[in-house]
């Protein structure tokens, strides 16, 4: 069983909101007019499933990949369009430095989301699941998003692929690229398929940023 990884951006976001244990994210021709920005001013919060009903984990999975797909380079990304295209109410998380949307799992350490961050050392956009503390949860894993899947999608859409491994040969992350993007995939743990009974890896994170 593969070890889950929380981002570094996840965790600042989680720790700014106080989530974290001390232990432990119409055009016109001459001038191209921004997409409405469904961002709000309103200060960044955890929210509850309730809140957001439609963004269950895997319709986050689903708007992650038709951003993806829309998506010729990450110079074309604002906060608005990501908004924008994908539907989900980022707000500004001043501790992570980072626009992010999350949702926290009622009674239980695991939550999901979204976060997109712009700066000196370029764009950034972001899906996790993950968990509060440093031990995964016992029982099965928050899974909104099949690595098979995902791998079988990227490749099909003329992606290149090339695994990140430890010094056991476990991969330690997916790396698919076609210039001039790249996506960055780090697998979770393995669950049974609810119908087939056959296993299936799921995706603790996945990461677009520019090849270069």
């Amino acid at each position: 069983m593969i070890v889950l990884f929380r981002t570094v951006v996840g965790v600042a976001v989680l720790a700014g909101c106080g989530l974290m244990s001390a232990s432990a994210h119409a055009v016109s021709p001459s001038r191209p007019k921004e997409p409405v920005d469904i961002t709000s001013i309103d200060a960044y919060g955890i929210s509850s499933p309730t809140e957001h009903p439609e963004l269950t984990p895997e319709e986050l999975g689903r708007r992650t990949l038709r951003l993806l797909d829309g998506l010729k380079s990450m110079d074309e990304l604002t906060v608005g369009q990501v908004s924008a295209r994908t539907g989900i109410p980022l707000k500004y998380a001043p501790k992570g430095k980072v626009y992010a949307f999350t949702v926290q799992e009622p009674d239980s350490p695991w939550y999901y989301g979204v976060n997109y961050r712009e700066g000196l050392e370029g764009k950034l956009f972001e899906l996790e699941y993950a968990y509060v503390g440093d031990a995964r949860p016992k029982g099965a894993p928050l899974c909104g998003m099949s690595a098979d899947g995902l791998a079988r999608k990227l490749k099909a859409d003329g992606y290149s692929l090339w695994i990140d491994v430890d010094e056991l040969g476990k991969a330690l992350a997916y790396y698919f690229e076609r210039s001039p993007l790249k996506v960055r995939v780090v697998p979770a743990a393995s669950v049974p398929n609810e119908k087939t009974g056959a296993y299936h890896m799921c995706v603790s994170q996945l990461m677009i940023t520019s090849a270069d």
